[in-house]
């Protein structure tokens, strides 16, 4: 670690990102194994997403509405849920970091393929504002152990 203590890393990565490299630590009995490089990318990662919900909200992405009903909406649907059951008992279990792995990386794989699938017809409106908003948001929070 590159730091002396807490306070400067959280000066350095963020809360938000000091929480998610801490939570990819590990969470066993065994040592924790905390990385500058973990850090780093958990930074980089949720500037990314905001940046990519900031784009939706800003109109920068053509997004449709009505039945989400085309192959790569129900197999987004089914996604999210799949990732909301596993982070679930993740976390149920105390197990921080496969929660994040599910929660956030799964999730963020599976609205990658999802935009992907979707660039000739646009994505789902609400399909978007509930895994980046709702679902991520609460998937990939520390504070969702406590719930």
């Amino acid at each position: 670690m590159d730091v002396d203590d807490i306070v400067e890393a959280v000066a350095k990565y963020s809360a938000d990102g000091m929480r998610f490299a801490l939570a990819m630590a590990g969470d066993s009995l065994e040592d924790a194994n905390y990385s500058d490089e973990v850090a780093n990318m958990a930074v980089l990662r949720l500037h990314s997403m905001l940046e990519w919900i900031k784009g939706i909200v800003d109109g920068k992405e053509q997004l449709r509405t009505g039945s989400a009903d085309t192959f790569w909406d129900r197999m987004f649907i089914s996604a999210i849920n799949k990732s909301i059951a596993q982070t679930d008992n993740h976390y149920k279990l105390m197990n921080i970091r496969d929660a994040m792995l599910t929660g956030f990386f799964d999730l963020q794989e599976m609205l990658s393929r999802y935009t992907r699938g979707t660039k000739s017809i646009g994505m789902h409106k609400e399909l978007v504002r509930s895994s980046a908003t709702d679902v991520q948001g609460l998937t990939s929070s520390t504070d969702y152990a406590i719930y």
